[in-house]
């Protein structure tokens, strides 16, 4: 009985911990200027710390969960990189996926 709470709890922390983290990057993203490079973006690489702390992949594990249909992705369709609210100053692949992804609204 109290192992499954342990576990439930365990769950719902990490689920807040993620959660969080994307507030907090997505609002830095938001808060700071987006030009790097003299307004070029450059391309996220998987060994960035944060990708991999988001578990970011140039290509997703699911056709129905990449980049260009998460509600965080500002990218246009049709384009094979994007920016992304999550990355500041940085392209995702639009076939990629990482934790923060979450259904488009459009």
């Amino acid at each position: 009985m109290y192992q499954s709470r342990i576990e439930e709890f365990k769950q719902e922390n990490t689920a807040r911990r993620v959660f969080l983290s994307v507030f907090v990057v997505a609002s830095l993203g938001v808060i700071l200027p987006a030009k790097a490079n003299g307004g070029e973006f450059s391309r996220l690489s998987e060994s960035d710390p944060m990708a991999k702390a988001l578990g970011y992949t140039h290509i997703s594990d699911s056709k129905e969960k990449t980049c260009v249909n998460c509600g965080l992705y500002q990218g246009e369709t049709g384009d094979e990189w994007g920016r992304c609210s999550i990355f500041p100053n940085k392209m995702v692949n639009a076939n990629g996926w990482c934790k923060s992804w979450i259904a488009s609204k459009g």
